[in-house]
């Protein structure tokens, strides 16, 4: 038989992928099915719908060389890796980093660890003698080093130890010296000279007259005087040129002897000092007053303002009646603002149980009922100021339900939005007119 050459051309099935999706047809046994917008081809079995279709291998690639979409997890292992790597840009190790070899070399201006400790001399059976040398060396003109001495047992530093100014050394949490000063813990001392010593107890060997300075008093340096020992009250004194006392007797201190500001708060026993003693024309700073008045009532300037604490009232030009009692004859302003400005419940509508507020969207009072909130009172007006009606709006845009045992009336028509719910419940009736 002569073999006969027939040219065709074929066209395979073809649509977008969200449209071979939307059908998911089941291709016949190696029909082709093509994906016009992403360039992917799956082949039927005869049995399995497009959307459990595996896509051909090779014509599941993004773009050509292989994008990272087009690499699995884990499909490059060290073998694919050449020995020496070099990385232009950050590389981010999200797992452990481990490093073999015997020289680690970081070669930047600032390492920053995040770490709270940092381990060296990690063997597998560390010990004093295998730490023996380890530390930190700076290097400079020479080493700056911090280096652990196994047979002293001690942190050995080449160079000073500069510490900040008000921070101190301490032993076992105790300080033992700062700047200035040694610490209270510091008992013992081999010194054989100090520099002046300002102040302070002597509780040492008693000091030989030898070692007191000239005219240096103490009690054995005086001479006996006629003054008798005894106790004496606002006493009159007599000393002489070798600041002896020659005479001594109880007198009485004039104001003219005390000093200005000489007597504090602590030189007055408690309730020395009454209302009766305190001048009506005193001024006591607010300063001086303290906020916390405790269990007792606070009156300020003859129920202007009342608290009162027993019954937990407050009163503005009135003793209270109730929690809060205005005697006044103007206004309370309320908090105001639009239906944006509303307080949050927390996600808890209860929370606003009986809050109130004028909204200035709608230009009316408002009130929660721990559902939703509502409007107060008012409505429209003619020229005058007679109420005679209520308005509400004609547009539902939120789910709501009616209390039961209640009903409800409202003027039609009315807007319910797609989504928005009214519930009615049997106890209750909502009637449109």
């Amino acid at each position: 038989m002569t073999a006969t050459n027939i040219r065709v051309q074929m066209q395979q099935r073809r649509d977008t992928a969200a449209n071979w999706t939307s059908a998911d047809p089941t291709l016949l046994a190696g029909e082709f099915g093509y994906e016009t917008d992403t360039g992917k081809l799956k082949v039927g079995d005869g049995s399995t719908a497009w959307s459990s279709l595996a896509y051909e291998p090779g014509f599941s690639l993004s773009a050509y060389p292989l994008a990272t979409s087009d690499i699995a997890d884990d499909a490059i292992t060290g073998a694919k890796l050449a020995n020496d790597i070099t990385i232009a840009n950050d590389l981010t190790v999200t797992n452990n980093l481990t490093v073999n070899g015997t020289t680690t070399t970081i070669d930047t201006t600032t390492l920053v660890v995040e770490d709270k400790n940092i381990e060296i001399g990690k063997v597998s059976t560390p010990t004093d003698t295998t730490a023996d040398g380890g530390g930190i060396t700076l290097k400079g003109t020479t080493d700056h080093t911090i280096i652990w001495t196994d047979s002293t047992d001690s942190w050995d530093f080449s160079e000073h130890v500069n510490i900040a100014s008000a921070k101190e050394f301490r032993i076992a949490g105790t300080k033992v010296i700062d700047a200035t000063s040694l610490g209270t813990a510091v008992v013992g001392s081999s010194l054989t000279s100090v520099g002046t010593i300002a102040t302070g107890v002597w509780n040492g060997t008693p000091i030989a007259t030898a070692y007191i300075a000239d005219d240096a008093v103490t009690a054995d340096k005086l001479a006996n005087t006629a003054v008798s020992a005894g106790s004496y009250t606002a006493t009159d004194i007599t000393v002489d040129a070798q600041g002896r006392i020659t005479a001594a007797s109880s007198g009485t201190i004039d104001t003219a002897e005390i000093a200005d500001d000489a007597v504090t708060s602590a030189k007055i026993a408690d309730g020395a000092i009454v209302d009766a003693n305190v001048n009506a024309s005193a001024a006591i700073a607010g300063t001086k007053i303290d906020a916390d008045f405790g269990d007792q009532d606070l009156t300020v300037d003859t129920d202007r303002l009342f608290v009162d604490v027993s019954a937990n009232r407050v009163g503005i030009n009135c003793t209270p009646a109730v929690t809060l009692d205005i005697n006044a004859t103007d206004a309370v302003a309320l908090p105001h603002g639009a239906t944006a400005d509303r307080p949050a419940d927390g996600g808890n509508a209860a929370n606003l149980t009986g809050y109130i507020r004028f909204n200035t969207t709608t230009t009316q009072f408002e009130g929660h009922n721990g559902s939703a909130w509502a409007s107060v009172g008012g409505g429209a007006t003619g020229g005058g100021s007679d109420q005679w009606a209520i308005e509400h709006d004609n547009t539902i845009t939120s789910s709501y339900s009616i209390t039961a045992n209640r009903n409800v009336i409202s003027a039609g028509p009315l807007t319910i939005n797609t989504g928005a719910v009214i519930t009615v419940p049997a106890t209750s009736t909502w009637v449109i007119v």
